[in-house]
């Protein structure tokens, strides 16, 4: 059998596309992050570089692993004139999530993935992060373990089980989740689903960023939802709750078909709606919509494991499983590293 050949892909419009997808699609842990129009958005739209590791045998594709390098999460600002001397990671992925895709030759094709990790990351870089929602990449944690990479799960999300009536979804349902729903469907409003497109991001983005800035959560430009809208209108929807014709809260979600899965990946809500309830209303139609769609599952956006955090007390009363988000993170350079590891500056998120 021919030998099997690495490449380090820094431009999205190098490879091929169909035959990247069909690596994630045929991967039995791969993930809907892992499809070239997401990876392409990102590097349109966002200050990240390219680092995609490619396993190949002649022109066939055998493995991947998306990754970006972007810059440190610091938890001070720096002045504009050293910016380029800041500190960089490789973050496979973010927004999103990453982890690898390898259909076949599962042995030879993850030891050359994390192989090529380890060695391709240099200058200011100073560490290589795989982020992955898929429990499964456990079976990789040796060979991660024996290259360097220290696991963590300093995030989670919660995941409802939707392939069963309503009635016994809201039925897991905390007590307030419940009460909330029920006041929320005493008063008039309105529920809009449709595709994310041109048309309806500014009024989505203005509400999304108010609602990220009062929180201190990340703001991604709006450019980037422009490129989303493009590269993946089939499989980004958009759903809407309005009062007295006035637009008071989202959520976008994004389907994973692959894995029967529904994902709540951005969602905002103006202030003045709160008082309606928005999640609980809109939870409810996302997921019968859902249901109706044949999806089996319905994932929350993320949030910090924390049993005191604010965002998971709230999302674990949707009566969902808790999943962890695995986290696997090598630094490069013992010194700079150690400057640079503290579990609060771990950063990582797709909100």
């Amino acid at each position: 059998m021919s030998e099997l050949s690495t490449e380090v892909v820094a431009d999205t419009d190098s490879f091929e596309e169909n035959l990247w997808n069909n690596v994630a699609k045929q991967s039995q842990y791969g993930n809907v992050f892992n499809r070239t129009e997401w990876l392409e958005a990102i590097d349109s739209a966002l200050d990240s570089e390219p680092q995609h590791i490619l396993v190949k045998r002649h022109n066939a594709y055998l493995g991947l692993l998306p990754n970006f390098v972007t810059d440190f999460d610091l938890p001070f600002s720096v002045p504009s004139y050293i910016e380029p001397l800041v500190f960089k990671r490789s973050l496979s992925v973010t927004p999103g999530f990453g982890g690898s895709g390898v259909p076949t030759d599962e042995d030879a094709v993850v030891r050359e993935l994390i192989d090529a990790a380890g060695s391709v990351y240099s200058g200011n870089t100073i560490s290589h992060r795989v982020y992955t929602p898929n429990l499964q990449h456990v079976r990789y944690a040796r060979y991660l373990e024996s290259g360097g990479y220290t696991p963590s799960v300093l995030r989670c999300r919660f995941v409802l089980d939707i392939d069963r009536s309503w009635e016994a979804i809201k039925s897991d349902f905390g007590r307030s989740r419940r009460r909330n729903l029920k006041r929320g469907e005493d008063y008039d409003y309105e529920v809009r689903h449709t595709p994310l497109d041109q048309a309806n991001i500014p009024a989505f983005y203005s509400t999304y960023r108010q609602n990220m800035e009062r929180t201190n959560g990340r703001v991604f430009p709006q450019s980037f939802f422009h490129e989303l809208a493009d590269r993946m209108p089939d499989r980004i929807e958009l759903f809407t709750f309005a009062k007295d014709g006035e637009s008071l809260g989202y959520h976008m979600v994004i389907r994973d078909d692959l894995r029967n899965l529904l994902i709540d990946f951005f969602f905002a809500v103006d202030e003045e709606g709160y008082e309606y309830y928005p999640h609980e209303v809109l939870t409810k139609h996302i997921v019968n919509w859902a249901r109706d769609e044949g999806f089996e599952r319905y994932s929350l956006s993320s949030t910090r494991s924390h049993y005191d955090n604010g965002v998971f007390k709230f999302k674990s009363q949707f009566g969902g499983d808790m999943w962890p988000l695995l986290s696997w993170e090598r630094g490069y350079g013992r010194g700079r590293w150690s400057l640079f590891n503290p579990p609060v500056w771990q950063g990582g998120t797709d909100e």
